[in-house]
């Protein structure tokens, strides 16, 4: 909770959406738990778009998540580079 990657991505979601991001560690994330294996130095965070039925047949994405996900992503690269 004390990462300065989080803190700068808490920051931008604020920005963006006008609210505090929801963070909590979850049984997910497949890819943060293998590359914190090659990389166990490496600071990373996991986020994406509003999804409903995840792995099933029903599965469905909010197309209005997305959007909202590559603002975040191309912010977040903005603030990094400026960091």
């Amino acid at each position: 909770m004390t990462s300065p990657l989080l803190k700068i991505s808490r920051q931008v979601f604020s920005e963006l959406s006008g609210s505090e991001p929801e963070v909590t560690a979850i049984h997910a994330g497949l890819e943060c738990g293998l590359l914190k294996r090659l990389l166990p130095d490496c600071d990373m965070i996991s986020f994406g778009p509003d999804i409903n039925n995840a792995h099933s047949p029903d599965e469905e994405v909010s197309i209005p998540s997305v959007a909202v996900v590559r603002q975040q992503v191309e912010r977040l690269l903005l603030a990094l580079c400026q960091a």
